[in-house]
């Protein structure tokens, strides 16, 4: 594993951020020295509100520079405690979770008492899920999503790529090169990282990127001809990406009609208005188009949306309006991970009296804080920016009061009853996550743990960690995902 200094180095600081945004909270001053890092791969966002620069002292003072998911004892950084116990596990473990650490240890599980990071579904309901059989592949393609692609290159490429693009409606439109035609990408292991293969089954991926960079909405379309397989997968929210942060934050409700004695939803605003620019190209690359360039994707193929964060939000509205638009070709399954509310509770009346709740599998994690969102009726992206420059100023204090455009002033949690979930808990898997966070109830809370729980991208925490530690792999039809995708690179947790 390759150490990622400015990727990974500040990730409890970046985590603590997102958290901050996302949903403030209170935490005890003992706790404070934890929040005051600074999110290095969040210096984009920063930059463009002139806010300054935060070190990374609190860190080294408190962990002493050491990596955080690794287990010490005693604990690195805090010197030599006076108290006959400091080099026993169950103090050490103690010790972590005071300092609110909400990382649960392979060393502390039999003293640990947080029982909604372990919290999962059963695993023969899952079995018994429609789609259960796509969800590996789900996870694979949403992860890998999120690596950089890479274009092809050469002349007859650029003249397909400006065809390709003039026939799907323009944007960032082109075909994409994928090494050795897997799909490998890019996963951690706590601070590091490292290439793997995330389909090990599968070495035919071909790949499409059909992308909207008015509000930066990347998502790409990839398939393999002996799987016959094709995947519409959509990136979430980058964490750099004004853009995306401003489809997140209009949480403006527009209405989107349904029909069939169901009248009108009312729909996230943000997540609607971005998705209708790109989705005339994936219908196009599912159904066809003229000219004689692709005649789209045959009918004995199975056909899958999935997406994870915000990438999962547009992956569930697409598949609403490829519904409604009656599509030659719709997707069999939609699954996503992590993926917030999008519309009121008549949306989920019209997908179960059309029966397409049997497509949809959303799997997330107990304590990830964003499948809860949106937690309140209405704020804008620039409020969302003025306190995330209070934030970046003392985060300490956004940790303990909450940010004020998304809590309305309060200092207390509001989960809106204005949005409902599709399809209830029919529709729902969960996940373990490793980590103490947010959830309905406030057990085990921790607002930095929230943000992790909704990482998709490390072996230990979040819904990597979930996924491969769940039915998921076992129902996996097509990828053949398991553990060794961390295990291959040393996971210290793999074993978790």
């Amino acid at each position: 594993a390759r150490p990622l200094p400015l990727r990974r180095l500040c990730v409890v600081a970046a985590v603590a951020v997102i958290a901050c945004i996302a949903l403030g909270g209170t935490l005890a001053q003992d706790r404070a020295s934890l929040a005051h890092l600074a999110p290095s791969h969040l210096k984009g966002v920063m930059s463009k509100f002139g806010v300054l620069q935060m070190s990374i002292d609190a860190y080294k003072k408190v962990f002493g520079g050491a990596d955080p998911f690794t287990f010490e004892c005693p604990l690195p950084g805090l010197g030599v405690l006076a108290n006959s116990s400091a080099g026993e596990p169950p103090f050490c473990c103690a010790a972590y979770d005071a300092l609110g650490w909400p990382y649960q240890f392979p060393e502390c599980l039999e003293t640990e008492k947080c029982a909604s990071c372990w919290k999962a579904s059963d695993d023969a309901n899952l079995a018994d899920h429609p789609v259960a059989s796509l969800a590996g592949v789900a996870w694979a393609s949403s992860l890998s999503v999120y690596d950089k692609a890479k274009k092809k290159g050469g002349f007859f490429t650029s003249k397909f790529k400006t065809k390709l693009s003039s026939l799907l409606g323009g944007g960032g439109v082109g075909d994409s090169e994928i090494k050795g035609k897997r799909l490998t990408a890019s996963i951690g292991s706590g601070m590091s990282d490292f290439d793997t293969n995330l389909c090990p089954r599968i070495s035919d991926w071909d790949e499409v990127m059909l992308n909207d960079d008015s509000d930066n909405i990347h998502a790409r379309v990839l398939k393999s001809a002996t799987a016959k397989l094709a995947v519409v997968v959509f990136r979430g929210t980058q964490m750099t990406s004004m853009k995306n942060w401003q489809v997140d934050a209009d949480l403006i409700r527009t209405k989107l009609e349904l029909g069939d004695g169901f009248g009108a939803t009312e729909v996230h605003e943000g997540f609607l208005n971005s998705l209708k620019r790109v989705l005339p190209r994936v219908k196009k690359w599912l159904n066809g188009y003229f000219g004689g360039l692709y005649s789209g994707i045959p009918d004995d193929w199975t056909v899958l949306f999935t997406g994870h964060s915000l990438g999962g939000a547009l992956a569930t509205l697409a598949a609403t309006l490829a519904e409604l638009e009656q599509w030659d070709q719709r997707p069999n399954a939609v699954v996503v991970f992590g993926a917030p509310r999008i519309a009121d509770g008549t949306l989920s009346a019209w997908w179960e009296a059309r029966g397409l709740c049997k497509r949809l599998l959303r799997i997330n994690t107990y304590n990830d804080v964003i499948h809860q969102m949106p937690l309140k009726t209405s704020w804008k992206w620039w409020e969302v920016a003025a306190d995330f420059m209070k934030c970046a100023a003392d985060i300490s204090a956004c940790m303990k009061k909450g940010p004020t455009a998304l809590m309305g002033g309060s200092a207390s949690m509001s989960f809106s009853d204005r949005w409902a979930h599709l399809c209830g808990n029919e529709s729902e898997t969960i996940v373990q996550s490793a980590v103490k966070g947010v959830n309905t109830h406030l057990e085990d809370f921790s607002a930095i743990g929230g943000a992790m729980a909704h990482f998709i991208d490390n072996c230990l925490y979040g819904y990597s960690f979930g996924v491969l530690r769940s039915g998921i792999a076992a129902a996996d039809a097509f990828c053949g995902i398991s553990r060794a995708v961390c295990e291959r690179a040393g996971s210290p947790g793999s074993e978790q």
